[in-house]
């Protein structure tokens, strides 16, 4: 990873620290987001690499559907960083 990835990861990881749930992220990143409304998300950075990253709710935070409320989720657990092909 060369500098202008690691300076866009930083930037990225202080917006998801400043943001108070996932969605509120997701709004900031909404033209970033792959796959959106998955219970795995992926931030795309413009370096080419991606934040991977799933609900660290010990017990996650669900919706009348059963799938998970992104608008509840104020933890998350990054599982990867990788480099896009």
């Amino acid at each position: 990873m060369g500098y202008e990835a690691a300076l866009s990861l930083s930037q990225r990881l202080a917006d998801l620290r400043a943001a108070e749930t996932a969605a509120e992220f997701f709004e900031l990143f909404a033209d970033d987001l792959s796959p959106p409304g998955a219970e795995t998300m992926s931030v795309v950075l413009p370096s080419g690499w991606s934040i991977n990253f799933r609900c660290a709710h010990l017990s996650p935070p669900l919706g009348a559907s059963g799938d998970l409320d992104w608008t509840r989720v104020s933890r998350v657990k990054i599982v990867s960083v990788e480099q896009r092909t």
